[in-house]
Order: C-alpha cells, then sequence, then structure tokens
C-alpha cells in the first residue's frame, strides 16, 4: 500500500485501512479553501482589500480599488467555504441600507492573483 501525491492509490490487503480513512476523493483531507482551484469571479464585482478583520466578532472592512472610504462587510456575506484574512484581494457588491442610511459589501469573494 502507498500514497503518492494528493491521491490514495490503494494497494494489495487495503480493505481495513479504507474502511479506517474512508475512500479516496482524490485530495487530502488537510486540503485548504486556499488550495483548490478558484472558481470564476463576476467581473462587474468591485474589487479592494481587506484591510481590518475582527474574526472573533465576524466583520472587516474592505479597502476599495478605486480609493473611496473603507467599506464595513460581515462574515455572512463572504461566499460559503471562504476563509477571510487581513491582506486578501476579494471582489464583492455594495448592499444599501435605506433605513440604516449606510452601505456595506456583500456577496464577498476572494480574488486570486491574476482574476
Amino acid at each position: 500500500m502507498s500514497i503518492y501525491g494528493r491521491v490514495w492509490q490503494g494497494g494489495e490487503g487495503t480493505g481495513d485501512m479504507i474502511d479506517f480513512i474512508g475512500p479516496s476523493m482524490g485530495l487530502s483531507p488537510r486540503m485548504t479553501d486556499e488550495r483548490k482551484p478558484p472558481k470564476t469571479v463576476d467581473p462587474n464585482k468591485l474589487r479592494g482589500k481587506v484591510v481590518r478583520w475582527f474574526e472573533p466578532r465576524g466583520f472587516g472592512f474592505i479597502e476599495p480599488d478605486d480609493g473611496d472610504k473603507d467599506i464595513w462587510f460581515h462574515v455572512s456575506s463572504v461566499s460559503e467555504g471562504m476563509t477571510i484574512r487581513r491582506g486578501m484581494n476579494v471582489a464583492y457588491e455594495i448592499h444599501r441600507d435605506i433605513r440604516r442610511g449606510g452601505t456595506s459589501a456583500v456577496n464577498v469573494e476572494v480574488v486570486r492573483c491574476g482574476r
């Protein structure tokens, strides 16, 4: 039995081991979203960089690429399965809250270099 790269290759007498670790899906269980191939980001979304991120409170601020003032966003507006850290490039949409009179970023997605 052997493992090559990230794919379980199996081998003779590996039934017990497969029952223990489960079937291979071709990816390491430790693979993070940073290593997954990025999906295409809508070119119409605004772009910016996360300049402040408060993990315990679940919110942060994005500095828009166009130089406008920083915009607030909440972890609930981040695309599912994405991890946010300070310094990451993101794409987002603006939500204007008429009742509160402010704006926030929604549909926030991490943008990989060159995307």
